[in-house]
């Protein structure tokens, strides 16, 4: 089986591009005459060949496109989640299609109800038995 668990130190052992910015180098220019400096007791050392300030380095980040395997249920609980999004978008497409379609105030003034109709028959019987 393979290790899952991450070892001490994991960030620096990680092999990453590493960007380094050379401006600083170019905006330093040296104009030490060698003849000058030896006669002043000086040799050619370090701190007159080396810039003043540390160059600037960039790590570049490189994207896992490594996909988790997910287990059964946890695919299942995504894809119900995903299903019920899909529902709740085609709802207010619906709804919205629905209240296009929908009779006007008018319209429905003109309409009887159902239970106007249901109750309109027995009575009107009702009143011809009885005259």
């Amino acid at each position: 089986m393979g290790r899952l668990r991450k070892k001490h130190n994991w960030k620096a052992r990680q092999q990453s591009e590493v960007v380094v910015d050379h401006t600083e180098e170019q905006k330093v220019q040296l104009q030490v005459d060698l003849e000058d400096v030896r006669s002043e007791g000086y040799d050619e050392s370090n701190p007159l060949t080396l810039p003043s300030k540390k160059r600037t380095t960039k790590k570049v980040q490189q994207k896992d496109t490594t996909i988790r395997k997910l287990s059964k249920k946890q695919r299942k609980h995504l894809e119900k989640i995903v299903q019920l999004k899909e529902k709740k978008a085609k709802r207010a497409d619906l709804l919205a299609s629905l209240s296009e379609v929908q009779a006007s105030q008018e319209e429905m003034s003109l309409l009887t109800s159902l239970a106007e109709a249901q109750t309109k028959r027995p009575k009107s019987r009702l009143a011809a038995i009885l005259d």
